[in-house]
């Protein structure tokens, strides 16, 4: 989920996906260098955060590791 979306943030667009029951893994992706966790982290079930750029093996891993737990 990348926190800067058109028209709506990332945040809240997986606020509304976790109220419609989606319990998939979330991982964040964001271009902010000075990001701060939200209150609601938790509660959202998000398995990690990509920092942009990232290499492909990193994200990869991510991806695995989100899944598996």
């Amino acid at each position: 989920m990348d926190l800067q979306l058109p028209g709506v943030d990332g945040l809240e667009a997986l606020k509304i996906i976790r109220q419609k029951g989606v319990k998939s893994p979330a991982l964040l992706l964001t271009a902010t260098t000075n990001f701060v966790k939200p209150k609601n982290y938790s509660s959202l079930e998000i398995k990690g955060i990509v920092f942009k750029p990232f290499l492909p093996s990193d994200l990869y891993e991510k991806m695995v590791t989100a899944t598996a737990e």
